[in-house]
């Protein structure tokens, strides 16, 4: 009976192919947008005719299509930051983009609470029946940052003054927030950006006052980072001012700010083991407050290949660099199933090479001699295995 169930099956599966094959690429096509990710990506290799099909400009649309789905876009008019010369390059910066998007969630708007309103599609304000404007107050992004899943680099949308937004794989997270125009804020007014912890209190306190928060101040330009002592970083800002806060996730996690599109500097470096960080505004004035995820354009070009923040990060780090710095960067870019390994780095000295380039290298060459290893230590255990069975048989 077994047999038989085998053979009918069989014979099913081969009358499915014929008819499958039968059909034309652009149903086909219609038939492959309908599959999940890990068949869509076995498809191509079953047969010549489905990989030129996936190939092609319909296999494009399927994986730009899922990788917009995945980061919440709707809107079709999205291009790459740098067009690919060919069309498998084109097709392969949609599918990593949707691989590394399809595992991350992103901070769309900020959580309300008694004491502050909102107001759609982007402001806050201090509730209407709340008397004291200047008491401390918070509000947090409903998602944490991208970067504190673990992502070294995050794929991002982009809109544009002018054309459609950009797609980009950034090593950075990035928000802004507007003050709205009018009259200069008084001394007793206050605007705090930053990054904050879940646990953070929405009243009571300010960004950068505690632990796990961080903070840019309006009123003093200070910035605070885990206590209420702060220290001079940048200028004032008041009406008008667009402020920006972003997380640099590479060579080591960072805090940095902007003002009205130009850059400030790196506010302090993340403790080790912090993961979770999120976007945090604290309101204590009369006017309200735009914020921006990338739905709209930012003030600060994040676009720019040797950006301020990156540069300096490399400028500070890559000179302290350690053995078990470069031990932790290696581990985080190794797949869980290797990064259990103990792995050691020597970095040469080569005069004419720039130490930002030479750390990546190291960090590529272990990661692929990591795979050499385990692979010979596979092999190893599978000729003791051999063994083994042959001195029992004996």
């Amino acid at each position: 009976t077994q047999s038989t169930w085998g053979t009918e099956t069989s014979r099913t599966l081969k009358r499915m192919v014929c008819w499958i094959d039968k059909l034309p690429d652009e149903i086909l096509g219609v038939i492959f947008s309908r599959l999940d990710d890990l068949p869509l990506a076995i498809a191509p290799s079953v047969c010549r005719r489905w990989h030129n099909i996936l190939s092609s400009q319909d296999g494009l649309v399927i994986w730009r299509s899922r990788c917009l789905s995945a980061l919440n876009h709707s809107d079709q008019k999205v291009e790459l930051e740098q067009q690919p010369r060919t069309l498998k390059a084109h097709l392969y910066f949609w599918k990593k983009a949707y691989s590394i998007a399809k595992f991350i969630k992103f901070p769309s708007e900020f959580v309300p609470h008694n004491e502050v309103a909102f107001l759609p599609p982007n402001i806050l304000k201090v509730a209407d029946h709340v008397h004291n404007f200047f008491q401390d107050r918070a509000v947090r992004a409903n998602l944490p940052f991208a970067n504190c899943h673990g992502a070294l680099h995050v794929p991002t949308i982009l809109a544009q003054d002018s054309g459609p937004a950009k797609l980009a794989i950034l090593s950075c997270s990035y928000y802004e927030v507007t003050i709205q125009e009018g009259d200069r804020l008084t001394a007793r007014d206050c605007l705090a950006i930053g990054l904050a912890s879940v646990t953070f209190p929405p009243i009571g306190k300010q960004p950068g006052w505690i632990t796990n928060s961080y903070g840019y101040h309006s009123d003093d330009g200070h910035k605070f980072w885990g206590r209420g002592l702060g220290a001079p970083f940048g200028p004032q800002f008041s009406a008008g001012d667009t402020v920006g806060c972003g997380l640099i996730m590479e060579p080591e996690p960072a805090v940095f700010f902007t003002r009205n599109g130009q850059y400030i500097g790196i506010a302090c470096r993340i403790p080790e083991g912090h993961t979770q960080l999120y976007p945090t505004v604290g309101i204590s004035l009369r006017r309200e407050v735009m914020w921006n995820f990338g739905a709209q354009p930012f003030k600060y070009n994040l676009l720019q290949r040797d950006w301020e923040g990156k540069r300096e990060l490399d400028a500070d780090f890559l000179e302290t660099t350690t053995p078990a710095r470069m031990q932790r960067l290696a581990m985080a870019q190794m797949p869980p199933e290797q990064s259990d390994t103990n792995i050691y780095i020597r970095i040469p000295h080569q005069p004419n090479t720039p130490r930002a380039l030479q750390v990546r290298y190291m960090l590529r060459v272990s990661y692929y001699l990591q795979r050499l290893v385990s692979r010979s230590m596979d092999r190893r255990r599978g000729r003791r295995a051999r063994r083994a069975t042959g001195t029992s048989n004996m």
